[in-house]
């Protein structure tokens, strides 16, 4: 059920003698669900009187004798009039507007309005239109289905990052990720992936992932600057309006209805796209001098041309070696992933009377991943409640908990990079039979009679991919909460409130890497020199972040006639971010492990390396949002806002930005045939915002010093040498009079539903 609040109260004359002598006329607006309607608007037509319906959607009005003629006006469903003819008391069904132009939409601050309102782009998913696919991320399920958003995936699969960036990037340092907003509270969308060696990465997701998305109500894109500048710099890139579910009032005495949901979904997913290789030539090289053109260890694919022939592959152990075609295997690349599986549970419970809601949700959502030896486990519960409190009080509450323990695999270009080390595989080996490592043709680290380390993989120059995929682990655990708290009074056409947002995380990574000194399982002298050395390594990173977002807000609505109407807003902002970072590393360069396999930043053969990091900022934002209606087709909106932000220099630390946006909705002028057959609703809109932004924190600040490797041509010498400390100053530091980054953006656009 849509159930939308109007926004814009009814004002009262006291002229009412004007008229003359008045009738009382009582009634009830229901719903598309036969419920009562609060806060539709009931007008008496060539007059400044009106009412507004109850939360029983009960009203009651004197109407001026000689005036005939009531019109309903509800955000989200079509005006209704009805006429006057003696009778006492109505009921009055509203019937749905339409979904393009007349449905309810989320903007900047929670604040809901309809969308013909609006003087920019917008666009809103429901949730069984984002949960249509089945998929466990609510912003993957956003592809296609957003004009102008590039929502890419790293993984396509749970638990890998997403980004959205909506009309393009925009900033050269800072994120272009789309702003987060749950419930009209800023979501800190942190990046898990890391880079623990330089040459590889490992993702572990982004945490505006983490939301379930069978508890997202709907979600609104709003595309651009104009759309979210009262969120000040964060919102430059524009926002996603996140609304979750809740319990529903109920009407009058009913008794409290407990709902109860239970939704289960279990998938398959299979890799979607594979490099194109060539079929023609096999293992070897035929085409550099020195090479063996069937070179058994190699790992190029330009060889003899395949004939189809048994041959001997592999490295010679004991006297044995393995035989196969050499033909081309098209599928040995897909062999090596398997149907990754996720099975979702979610269970949840809402009710509510007739002033208070309450809606519990848990969610558990477990899956094992296309890449070998990967999974990623998700586990959530959230509460959210609303009150009507005495004396036009108001007050809600929402917390939610989540934990997310995931494994995921070395990409790029490492000893342990799994797609690396597959690729590297020429086109004409059976990568499927490679999973058997314990077989010692295809190990890369057992035990001979003699006690000697071996590796009987045949590839010299890389590592049996599905052993890298077991022995490489990087482990990621987070826990997190998020929630606010409302409390407001509202009266008439005044209402002002004040939310209040946190957002703590405690976020733990862990990297392994083997420490294995093997020797090549053949003798013949054809893998003579090709030994496989790893000191081994460990590292361990400890992340705190906590986001602290206070807003208190009056919102003034008043229609002054039928045709002219306001809604002013005024409102400040508290933003305080705090970033905490705590490393230890084990390098299997610098220094190594003493017992293999035994993972602790105890087990050193060498210095440990790590970093202290802390990272604070803090925002002071006041805004105004002024909008201007004529006849409820014609509207004009105003904004601005003034920031203090603390990574600037004091003399640049404070910018101001405003915008201005129209839309004229020109059907409304239009009647007859052609409105009702062909072109239904159509709006003009037109708007230009500006944003600002303040820096990176500490960027602007003097060159500091820090303890880093001193690395020259000939290696590298980790602080302290012979326990001799050393400090290095820094490389890069501010220039001291860095002034706000400000975005500017210009739109004109229409919205047109026909037939």
């Amino acid at each position: 059920m849509r159930r939308v609040f109007l926004l814009l109260a009814i004002s009262f004359t006291a002229g009412m003698s004007a008229f003359g002598q008045t009738h009382n006329i009582t009634g009830k607006i229901l719903d598309e669900n036969n419920q009562g309607f609060p806060g539709a608007a009931i007008l008496v037509k060539g007059t400044a009187v009106g009412s507004v319906t109850d939360a029983n959607g009960d009203f009651n009005i004197d109407v001026p004798d000689g005036k005939q003629t009531l019109t309903i006006q509800a955000l989200g469903y079509q005006n209704v009039s009805v006429r006057d003819t003696g009778q006492q008391s109505f009921v009055v069904h509203l019937k749905l507007a339409s979904k393009e132009l007349e449905a309810a939409v989320v903007t900047a601050l929670g604040i809901k309005r309809e969308k013909r309102e609006l003087g920019y782009s917008s666009t809103t998913i429901n949730n069984e239109d984002l949960t249509s696919g089945g998929g466990s991320s609510a912003l993957d399920d956003l592809q296609g289905k957003v004009a102008g958003a590039n929502i890419t995936s790293n993984t396509g699969g749970p638990g890998g990052s997403t980004r959205v960036v909506l009309r393009g990037e925009k900033s050269i340092l800072k994120d272009n990720n789309a702003l987060i907003v749950i419930d009209g509270v800023i979501m800190n969308n942190f990046d898990r992936t890391v880079d623990p060696s330089g040459l590889t990465q490992v993702d572990f997701g982004n945490s505006a992932n983490d939301l379930d998305p069978d508890e997202i109500e709907s979600i609104t894109v709003l595309e651009g600057p104009a759309a979210a500048a009262l969120y000040g710099s964060i919102g430059a890139n524009g926002a996603l309006m996140i609304t979750t579910k809740a319990g529903k009032h109920r009407e009058g005495n009913k008794k409290s209805k407990l709902d109860v949901t239970y939704k289960a979904t279990y998938t398959e997913s299979q890799i979607l796209k594979l490099p194109e290789i060539q079929g023609q030539y096999g293992q070897g090289n035929l085409y550099v001098p020195g090479y063996y053109p069937d070179d058994r260890q190699d790992n190029f694919s330009w060889g003899p041309q395949f004939d189809n022939q048994l041959k001997p592959w592999g490295q010679i152990i004991n006297g044995q070696q393995l035989v196969k075609p050499y033909s081309f295997q098209p599928d040995a690349l897909k062999s090596f992933f398997n149907n990754g599986k996720t099975l979702n549970n979610f269970l949840s419970i809402a009710g509510g009377s007739e002033n208070s809601t309450y809606f519990l949700s848990i969610n558990a959502m477990n899956n094992n991943g296309i890449v070998p030896s990967t999974f990623y486990n998700k586990y959530s519960v959230r509460f959210n409640a609303s009150t009507e409190l005495s004396n036009n009080f108001y007050s809600s509450v929402n917390v939610n908990y989540i934990n997310n323990y995931s494994r995921a695999e070395n990409g790029g270009q490492s000893s342990g990079g799994v797609m690396q080390n597959l690729l590297l595989i020429p086109n004409d080996i059976p990568i499927w039979e490679l999973s058997n490592l314990a077989n010692h043709f295809y190990s890369m680290d057992y035990i001979d009679t003699a006690g000697t380390h071996r590796y009987g993989y045949f590839g010299g120059y890389n590592k049996n991919p599905y052993w890298a995929a077991q022995n490489y682990k990087n482990l990621d655990n987070s826990n997190r909460i998020v929630g606010d708290y409302n409390i407001g009074y509202k009266k008439g056409e005044f209402n002002v409130y004040d939310r209040m947002g946190i957002d703590f995380t405690s976020d733990e990574t862990q990297f392994e890497t083997p420490a294995v000194n093997d020797q090549p399982a053949d003798q013949t002298g054809r893998y003579a020199q090709l030994n496989y050395i790893n000191n081994g390594g460990y590292s361990q990173t400890m992340y705190n972040a906590f986001r602290f977002y206070n807003d208190l807000i009056a919102n003034y609505a008043h229609q002054f006639n039928q045709d002219f109407g306001i809604n002013a807003l005024i409102g400040d902002n508290v933003t305080m971010k705090q970033d905490r970072y705590l490393n230890g590393t084990i390098s299997p360069v610098t220094s190594g492990l003493v017992i293999p396999g035994f993972y602790s930043l105890t087990n050193n053969s060498g210095p440990i390396t790590g970093y202290n990091t802390l990272y604070d900022e803090r925002t002071f934002g006041i805004y105004a949002d002024i909008k201007l209606n004529y006849k409820k087709e014609l509207f004009v909106e105003m904004t601005g806002r003034n920031d203090i932000n603390s990574t600037l220099p004091t003399n640049h630390n404070s910018f101001f930005y405003p915008g201005i946006n129209a839309s004229w909705v020109f059907t409304e002028r239009i009647k007859g045939a052609f409105k009702e057959k062909v072109m239904n609703y159509g709006k003009i809109r037109m708007g230009t915002s500006g944003v600002g932004a303040g820096g990176i924190a500490y960027v602007n600040n003097p060159a500091a010093y820090n303890q880093t490797a001193i690395t020259s041509s000939f290696g590298s010498i980790v602080p302290p040498f012979n326990s001799t400390p050393a400090y290095q100053i820094q490389q890069t530091f501010g220039p001291g009079n860095l002034k706000p980054e400000l975005t500017r953006e210009y739109e004109v656009g229409t919205d047109l539903s026909f037939f």
